[in-house]
């Protein structure tokens, strides 16, 4: 029976709520399923996601991270690629035949392979505008279950003279479970003592589902106070038998309850007494207090004589960092949520360490009804702040008060000037242009002018002010668009020919007012940067380096000369002597060609790649891990005023990586760690 204080409370229904969650793109195969051979190939496998990691199996069943497979023998090949945050992707394969006596294959096995994998794609090997979209999603929608409403073992509306335990239930399990008195404030806990009328609140908690229905119950006290009651009828007896039987929770408090009956025999056989006694102690309960020292509140917590403490959730202070909370106001011993018990009232006491560096402002749109992503920042002289990155689609965005825009297409670039106290001061994106646009990177000059660099979509020409407006030339392209201290455009460049993708990740200045963008081009076709500037890769996709001047005339651009697989720089750096410094990662064990006797090998499937170049494009030097066998990727290069240049990203696995002679680091975590590698101006 549910009181009406529980039905006030708890939902008709638990209803699942929906979210839209992106899903992860299918692999690609850089051979065409179906092929035949009588040697061996390679086989490339791409995902369009950004950082998708890809794994292959022969048997869909047995799965391995990898991306680059040599066929020597008639195989089906599965793949599928995952991320966190987004749906894995759907599995798909493809078959290669073999056709040496040893090896045959028949036409049935391939169209096996198709019927039992419903989501199988084939691919071809020439890239498209559908193999390289980083940042095109399929979303789907999922169901996330609620957690279930908790229960009372003692039916609400019992009244009762002595104390009463209630036990507070949930069927979903691993679920925590919160009472309250006042639904208000709130106490993880089960087990309850009542010992006066009280009306007690409960719901239910658990990480990946939504929250139960408050539901509450109320308990009434007939008598002020309470004790053991203990009723005797004697009608004859002969012999007394007595039975007992002890519950014992905590040595404390006890409440008991005595019967005896003694039934007289109508004939003359004696029947005996017996007297049957229960008695049952139960735990004291303890209060725990959070002094926070001036900082947020912090619920108090009934526990259990021997219980232990329920984390709470750190409390903030201006200026100030939360260090633990300590046993004693001395702040000496910190408090063991893991291992100390609770044996009488008890005060916790918050230690906080001065914040020597706190947030001073904040900021974010004020209107605007889809997403919106900053990908990059600069600041100028004067302290103002350049923000890039895109908005989606054609409605108005506001960042400041009389600060809003709107693009043109399904996603729009945008840059964004604050001054130093985070005021937006104006905010530009494209006015024509129907497709997808993005700015990954922002730079500024010492004369304040701006540098966003990206890429735009398709063949069509997109404007980034009156009278800038530039198309590219393959399905997608690299973009770098002027602006000056006001936010005017002064011009915008893409490539002029180049039949498949390209785009920059990154751009750097130098103190001539040149300009560096870093990214790559995808084949081994050449794009045009430029009148007379152009350059052709070697690999399925090739890391690009650009230079123009303060006008916007390229200068020259460098990729790989030699290097079978794919290449991408993620980063660019340039110091006080003009030496350029571009950091990404390269594909396989093979060896790359960065220019004339500048060669560098990695020993993973994906590795670092860290070149210099002078100021006129020549490579000076590369480098990359000699031991590691697993993923290693540059994405930030960065060079202080005496040379030395600092590249950060991430190596996977708990192996170690050898970045040079003696220096070799290992992670902790059995995917990706981070890294940090310091190399001398002359390494």
């Amino acid at each position: 029976m549910i009181s009406c204080s529980q039905a006030a409370f708890k939902a008709a229904n638990d209803e699942p709520t929906t979210t839209t969650i992106p899903k992860v793109k299918a692999p690609t195969f850089s051979v065409e399923s179906g092929t035949k051979f009588k040697s061996s190939i390679l086989v490339d496998i791409n995902c369009s996601t950004r950082d998708a990691v890809i794994r292959y199996s022969y048997d869909n069943v047995n799965w391995v991270i990898g991306t680059i497979l040599l066929i020597s023998e008639t195989k089906t090949v599965y793949a599928k690629a995952t991320k966190d945050g987004m749906i894995d992707s759907d599995v798909v394969s493809a078959i290669y035949i073999c056709t040496n006596a040893a090896t045959s294959t028949t036409t049935s096995s391939i169209q096996d392979v198709s019927t039992t994998l419903p989501s199988t794609t084939t691919t071809t090997s020439v890239k498209t505008s559908t193999t390289i979209d980083a940042y095109a999603s399929t979303t789907t929608t999922t169901t996330i279950p609620k957690v279930k409403a908790p229960t009372f073992s003692v039916e609400s509306g019992t009244k009762f003279k002595s104390p009463v335990l209630v036990d507070i239930n949930c069927s979903t399990r691993d679920a925590v479970i919160r009472y309250s008195y006042d639904n208000v404030n709130w106490v993880i806990g089960t087990i309850l003592l009542i010992s006066e009328t009280k009306t007690v609140y409960a719901k239910a908690t658990k990480d990946g589902m939504i929250d139960s229905d408050v539901v509450s119950a109320i308990y009434i006290c007939t008598a002020v106070s309470t004790t053991s009651t203990s009723t005797s009828t004697t009608i004859a007896s002969t012999t007394t038998t007595s039975t007992s039987t002890s519950t014992t929770i905590a040595p404390t408090t006890t409440t008991s309850t005595t019967t005896t009956t003694t039934i007289a025999p109508t004939t003359s056989t004696s029947v005996a007494s017996m007297t049957t006694s229960t008695s049952t102690t139960i735990a004291p309960l303890y209060e725990v207090t959070f002094n926070s020292d001036g900082g947020s509140f912090v619920n108090s917590q009934t526990i259990n004589y021997g219980g232990k403490v329920t984390q709470p959730i750190d409390p903030t202070k201006t200026n100030y960092i939360f260090s633990g909370w300590y046993k004693e106001s001395t702040l000496i011993n910190l408090w063991n949520f893991d291992s100390d018990t609770i044996t009488t009232d008890t005060i916790l006491y918050a230690g906080w360490m001065l914040d020597s560096n706190p947030a001073l402002w904040a900021k974010s749109v004020t209107a605007g009804n889809d997403y919106s992503y900053f990908n990059s920042v600069a600041v100028d002289s004067s302290g103002n702040v350049y923000a890039a990155g895109y908005q989606s689609r054609t409605g108005s965005f506001t960042y400041g008060p009389g600060v809003s825009v709107a693009g043109s297409g399904s996603s729009n670039v945008v840059l964004v000037k604050y001054n130093s106290s985070g005021n937006a001061l104006w905010a530009k994106s494209v006015t024509a242009g129907t497709s997808e646009s993005r700015f990954n990177s922002v730079a500024v000059d010492s004369s304040g002018n701006v540098y966003a660099a990206g890429y735009q979509r398709g063949t069509g020409s997109f404007t980034y002010g009156p009278g800038v407006s530039v198309a590219g030339s393959g399905s997608s392209n690299v973009v770098l668009v002027k602006y000056d201290s006001s936010g005017t455009a002064l011009w915008a460049k893409s490539v002029t020919a180049g039949y498949a993708y390209s785009e920059f990740n990154s751009v750097a200045v130098d103190s001539s007012g040149n300009v560096y963008a870093a990214g790559y081009q995808g084949g081994t076709g050449s794009f045009t940067y430029g009148p007379g500037v152009s350059v052709a890769g070697s690999g399925s996709s090739n890391v690009v380096l650009v230079k123009y001047d303060s006008s916007g005339t390229a200068l020259w651009a460098k990729s790989v000369t030699a290097g079978y697989a794919y290449s991408e720089f993620n980063s660019v750096a340039v110091d006080s002597s003009g030496n350029v410094y571009a950091a990404g990662y390269q594909g396989g064990t093979g060896s790359f060609t960065y220019g004339p006797g500048v060669s560098v090998a990695g020993s993973g499937s994906s590795n670092v790649v860290l070149v210099k170049y002078n100021s006129s494009g020549t490579a000076l030097w590369a480098k990359s891990v000699t031991a590691g066998t697993n993923w290693s990727k540059f994405n930030s290069v960065a060079v202080d005023s005496s040379g030395n240049v600092y590249a950060a990203g991430y190596q996977s696995g708990t192996g170690s990586y050898t970045y040079g002679p003696g220096v070799s680091v290992a992670g902790s975590y059995s995917n990706w760690n981070v890294v940090l590698v310091k190399y001398g101006a002359t390494p």
